[in-house]
């Protein structure tokens, strides 16, 4: 019996060590900065092969700007998009960052903004939006597409009573079709742009809005569509993966 409790033991303990040691391989690409590299920017921290500074990240794709004094502070240089930190999901199992992803207006009094300097292309580069995210669209009688995917066609319709923003039908604010509609995005999208038409000619033809956004943040932070009026951009995850036969030697 004794016996039969020690190996039980040892092959607990070696099951664990196993486990430990896979946890720590899969994670090792976002565990820290390379040595003698500066580690954060302002409160965001920048692990490798993410890195600030000369020699401190993998290729061009994974340099960070850092400007402290000036907002905001952290950017991924290459794409020229903000980051607001980098992160690793073992339940997901995936590296990620949340990076800033733009609001696109149509038809916005005093809010207008042309659609193609919105446009985000990651085209080329290791990363692409995270399956997490959903595709939300907005306002009266808006159809509302993710533009330049063809063949595909990815988009919702929304429609409400009334010429306001999310109209008066749906007095909790959910994406329902009838303030907001939402969708599924495309496996690896690298480019987002949005398209907009009206499901009918005789609706209202007020303002419209898209955006691809992480989900679990639109759900903790937006209690009311309208909210989103005012806002340039919100959070989306960025998933990236590492090119084949890398030195992984400075991973941590």
């Amino acid at each position: 019996m004794v016996v039969i409790i020690a190996l039980s033991f040892t092959f607990l303990l070696l099951l664990i060590i196993n486990i430990a040691l896979v946890l720590a391989t899969t994670s090792t690409a976002i565990s820290g900065a390379k040595d003698w590299c500066k580690d954060s920017c302002g409160n965001v921290s920048v692990p490798y092969p993410f890195g600030i500074g000369p020699d401190c990240f993998l290729n061009s794709w994974f340099e960070v700007s850092c400007n402290e004094s000036s907002t905001p502070p952290t950017i991924l240089k290459k794409i020229n998009m903000e980051v607001f930190n980098f992160s690793y999901d073992l339940g997901y199992g995936r590296e990620y960052l949340r990076g800033k992803s733009p609001v696109i207006l149509h038809n916005c009094s005093g809010r207008e903004r042309e659609t193609k300097n919105q446009t985000v292309d990651l085209t080329g580069s290791p990363f692409f939006y995270s399956g997490r995210n959903k595709f939300i669209a907005a306002g009266c009688n808006n159809k509302a597409l993710i533009a330049g995917i063809k063949p595909r066609i990815v988009g919702c319709e929304s429609t409400c009573n009334g010429d306001t923003l999310f109209g008066t039908s749906n007095p909790n604010k959910t994406c329902n079709g009838s303030t907001c509609c939402e969708t599924v995005i495309p496996s690896y999208l690298q480019t987002f742009n949005a398209s907009f038409e009206s499901k009918t000619s005789s609706g209202p033809q007020g303002c419209k809005l898209a955006f691809v956004v992480d989900e679990e943040w639109l759900n903790f932070n937006i209690t009311n569509p309208s909210d989103l009026l005012n806002m340039d951009s919100v959070p989306a995850l960025i998933d990236w993966a590492l090119p084949k036969g890398i030195n992984t030697t400075y991973f941590k």
